[in-house]
Parts: C-alpha cells; sequence; structure tokens
C-alpha cells in the first residue's frame, strides 16, 4: 500500500491522535511510523487518506509520502513523484532540526526530488511538504488541507432550537469521529439535549441516529434541529432515563456523548457520578462486540468512573476549557 503522513493538532495533541486513529481503522490503514504531531501510514486508496483529513475535527493535513531522510543513515525513497510543476513548502514539528532553517529545508527536499524524480511536463502545480520532526526530514506532497474554520464558525446560538450548554458543531464532529467503527451503522446519544452529536452522525457519516433524553422538551428540541437541519432522515429521538434505556442489547455500533454535570442533574438525579456511572454500565448492555463508547466528562467525575466488565480503554485525553473545567474524553471498546 502507499504511504502517506499526516500532520496533527498541537494544540489536542492525544485527541488529535486518538481521532486520527478512529478514522484509519475506519477505512482499514495502519500506522508505519509515529512521531511528534506526524505520523506516517498506509491506506488502500489516496482518496481514503484525503478523507481521513477532510473529515476530522483536528487533522491538519495529509499528503503523498516521497521520501524519508534520517539524520542518520541512507535516504528512503518510496517510488512515487509529483506529477506536475513543484512549489516546496517547509514546516517544522516544535523546533526539531533548529540547525536548518527555512531554505535549508527547501534545498534538500528539491535536491532529493532531483535526483529520483524525473522532471513533470505537465503545468499543473503541486505543493511539495518538507517536514522536520524528531530527528528526520519527511518529503511528501500535500493532497488535502482543507481548514476547519467553517465547521468551528458555526455557531450553536443559531440552531432553530437552542439551549445553554448546547455542544459546537466542531466538538460534536470530534466525539463522532472517536466513536466511529466498521461494527455498525446505528449511533446512539443517551443524553441527546439540543441533538448537535446525532445531527453530526447523519451529515458527516449518513449513520442512522437515535438519541434519547429524560426532558420533554429536549426530545422536542433535538427533533425540531435534525428535521431542519440533518441532510439524512434516518433518526429516532425517544424519551428515556439514560439508566434504564428500552433498547435490546448488542442493537447499537457506538455511542458519544456528553452526559450532564453540575446543577443541571441535581434537579433530576441525586449524584453526576452516579449517573454517568449507571448510564455507562447500561450503554455496555445495548454496544455491540466491537462498537465503542465515547464519554466526554468533568474530570473528577471521570476520574471516579468505574469502567463496566466488557469494556476496555483506548485512551483517554485532557481537554482543557477554562480555569474551572478540564474535559476527560474517555473512548472505550466492547470486547469479547
Amino acid at each position: 500500500m502507499p504511504l502517506f503522513y499526516a500532520l496533527l493538532s498541537g494544540k489536542y495533541p492525544c485527541l488529535s491522535r486518538s481521532e486520527f486513529i478512529s478514522l484509519l481503522e475506519f477505512y482499514e490503514g495502519n500506522i508505519v511510523l509515529e512521531l511528534t504531531n506526524t505520523t506516517i501510514f498506509e491506506v488502500e486508496d489516496e482518496t481514503d487518506a484525503i478523507n481521513i483529513q477532510v473529515r476530522s475535527s483536528t487533522i491538519k493535513e495529509v499528503g503523498r509520502v516521497i521520501g524519508i531522510i534520517p539524520s542518520k543513515g541512507e535516504p528512503l525513497f518510496f517510488k512515487y513523484c509529483p506529477n506536475g510543476k513543484i512549489y516546496i513548502k517547509p514546516h517544522r514539528i516544535q523546533g526539531f532540526l533548529k540547525s536548518l532553517d527555512g531554505n535549508a529545508l527547501v534545498s534538500i527536499a528539491l535536491s532529493f526530488i532531483k535526483k529520483n524524480c524525473i522532471e513533470s511536463r505537465k503545468e499543473d502545480k503541486k505543493t511539495v511538504r518538507v517536514i522536520a520532526a524528531d530527528g528526520v526530514l519527511i518529503i511528501g506532497e500535500l493532497l488535502s488541507d482543507r481548514g476547519k474554520g467553517d465547521i468551528i464558525s458555526q455557531n450553536p446560538h443559531n440552531l432553530p432550537f437552542y439551549k445553554p450548554g448546547a455542544l459546537n458543531f466542531w466538538f460534536a464532529r470530534l466525539l463522532v469521529n472517536l466513536s466511529i467503527s466498521k461494527e455498525g451503522r446505528v449511533f446512539y446519544d443517551p443524553f441527546c439535549g439540543t441533538g448537535s452529536l446525532p445531527l453530526s452522525a447523519l451529515n458527516d457519516w449518513e449513520f442512522i441516529s437515535i438519541c434519547s433524553d429524560i426532558r420533554k422538551d429536549m426530545c422536542y428540541g433535538a427533533k425540531r434541529n435534525l428535521k431542519t437541519l440533518s441532510k439524512v432522515n434516518e433518526f429516532e429521538i425517544i424519551r428515556a432515563d439514560a439508566r434504564h434505556l428500552p433498547i435490546r442489547e448488542r442493537s447499537i455500533g457506538f455511542v458519544a456523548t456528553d452526559p450532564p454535570y453540575g446543577r443541571s442533574v441535581k434537579s433530576l438525579f441525586s449524584d453526576s457520578t452516579n449517573l454517568s456511572q449507571d448510564s455507562l454500565k447500561e450503554l455496555a448492555n445495548i454496544l455491540d462486540f466491537g462498537g465503542k463508547i465515547v464519554f466526554s466528562l468533568d474530570r473528577n467525575i471521570a476520574e471516579k468512573l468505574i469502567i463496566p466488565e466488557g469494556l476496555k480503554i483506548k485512551s483517554r485525553c485532557p481537554m482543557y476549557v477554562h480555569n474551572r473545567l478540564t474535559r476527560i474524553i474517555m473512548v472505550m471498546q466492547k470486547v469479547e
């Protein structure tokens, strides 16, 4: 299979790596080499590599690897050359290889390409990246660097139905991406709120989506949002207690949720930690083998959470929000 590189987010390195791994598993690819905020991977088709970046919340860019030049040893050429006029653009990860300035990086990449590739006569412009990371230079043709500005700029306040605490669309996409797997096409969120998570599952992935909430007004509002904004009409909203779900065992492929905490819980439940614990146990029952559960929790609640038998933790990433809130994003998978 061809080799590709991915530049991950430096702001959320743990979350970006987890999202990348989840998307890569979905497209049945493999990691070849992990470096700081950079990963070399293989996947069957170039389109799949591009989709990994386009569908992500945190992956900055992907490209096709041309060669790798280690600080010691022989350069590696992967028998791929850009088909067009090249423009070389350097990038440095966290100050690696400071002895080489931008011009030096461009010169090295240009010499490597001239040595190994026949100059193309095509007039198409191709951007070639030379990335300095962990004592190696990665030379690759840029395939996709679609920015996340569009989804970041979408304000949940503009939803047809809005309530304080509604997830922004960027974060909803991230949680859904962390949850996806090949083990089915039914997505579930037991704390529906305004419906941001099922909306992402519908619009980004066209998955059948179910969500529930114990509050009648939230069920009504989520239904209004999904009817108005979803591109796919395959969803169902039910009023249910997340601790006692009316869903049969092993019928759900993946779960992503942001359980309520603090004062928003006290009017309905005695304790945020108990709510998260009891709902996680219930979700483990309805999840199919191989499926994943993604929980976004307050750090204090996450530290007390007991993982039910049959679930294993795939990742546990912190996400600083403000002085009084650090989220822990937990990804768990059901095993036989």
